[in-house]
């Protein structure tokens, strides 16, 4: 009898352990599958961290990153569904509700103002001495094109002659070959380019410029939010515990970024963003990599979208965002 009465304990062990095997550990291991797309340069330096946690299956989410050269990469894939979260310039964030008719949301700012104005010619120091000169410039349609024109137009610079290049990456390339002797970029292509080439000084912070700019015209000095994070309306309202654990987990990665240089040059490097840490290293720290979340994006935004309408309605789609354009709890 006793040998049965064992028996019978052994079996009923044995289906727990079963039941644990086939539903509590993979329930406890399911991830939701989470689409994401960056841009290259700081929003996709800020998010390597978390590429890295993602790679070693620590992460909340299942993460999919692609690094975009250009916005407009980013806002197709997010348009046509092929992403879930998305970091744009916040001028493209704004137009792209509009376009959608509200189906995208910010969670958050990301990016402060990483522009400045390099020159190799020993011309230019100050906004007003590119006054007959050409200045290149990456980001037509973006919040770089808007910034540089309020800054010219409300110092009262004329006969500034602004060349446009499609992409970041490739006015670098122009001004390390000599063809953009006076440009204005985003880090970390800024630090590219002084490491390629000893005739270039950053001459112009445009946040200073920025900053200036804003108390002349509205009599106090505004912050330049020049990035954002984004999500599809769909995905926000079917996986609310997925955002916030992308939101968590990003802040701690741009913590990470920010407080780790060394080795998030190195992930910038190992993910492709940056070709040599070094430079990758001297570049985090001027690359104003944010998290700002919250009442304060809509304080930062709507000050920032002001501007940008009053210079252009059409850079945010006509109309600024009301408050459904901000994602809460």
């Amino acid at each position: 009898m006793k040998k049965y009465i064992i028996l019978f304990i052994i079996l009923i062990i044995l289906l727990i352990l079963a039941l644990l095997f086939t539903v509590v550990i993979p329930m406890s291991h399911k991830k939701l599958a989470v689409n994401a797309a960056v841009l290259n340069g700081p929003t996709a330096i800020g998010a390597t961290p978390l590429m890295q946690n993602n790679d070693n299956g620590t992460s909340a989410n299942n993460y999919n990153f692609t690094i975009c050269s250009t916005p407009d990469d980013v806002v197709g894939k997010i348009t046509n569904g092929e992403v879930d979260i998305a970091a744009i310039p916040t001028n493209l964030a704004a137009a792209l509700s509009n376009k959608t008719n509200g189906d995208i949301e910010v969670l958050g700012i990301n990016t402060l103002s990483v522009l400045y104005i390099l020159d190799s010619t020993g011309t230019v120091n100050s906004m007003s001495d590119l006054s007959g000169k050409t200045i290149y410039v990456s980001g037509q349609g973006a919040v770089p094109e808007y910034v540089i024109r309020f800054i010219l137009d409300t110092e009262n610079i004329e006969n500034v002659n602004i060349q446009y290049v499609t992409d970041h990456a490739a006015l670098a390339s122009m001004a390390v070959s000599g063809k953009a002797p006076i440009c204005m970029l985003p880090e970390p292509f800024v630090s590219t380019v002084l490491s390629k080439d000893a005739d270039f000084q950053l001459k112009i912070n445009i946040s200073d410029e920025w900053n200036k700019a804003t108390q002349i015209k509205y009599g106090k000095a505004a912050e330049l939010p020049m990035g954002v994070i984004v999500a599809r309306k769909e995905f926000l309202q079917n996986n609310a515990k997925a955002v916030d654990d992308f939101m968590t987990e990003y802040s701690n990665s741009v913590n990470y970024a920010n407080n780790n240089i060394a080795d998030t040059a190195n992930l910038a490097v190992k993910y492709g963003i940056m070709t040599d840490a070094s430079i990758a290293a001297k570049a985090i720290p001027n690359c104003a990599i944010t998290w700002i979340t919250g009442s304060d994006v809509k304080n930062y935004l709507m000050s920032f979208f002001d501007v940008l309408y009053n210079l252009e309605p059409n850079s945010i789609g006509g109309t600024i965002p009301g408050d459904g354009f901000y994602y809460t709890k």
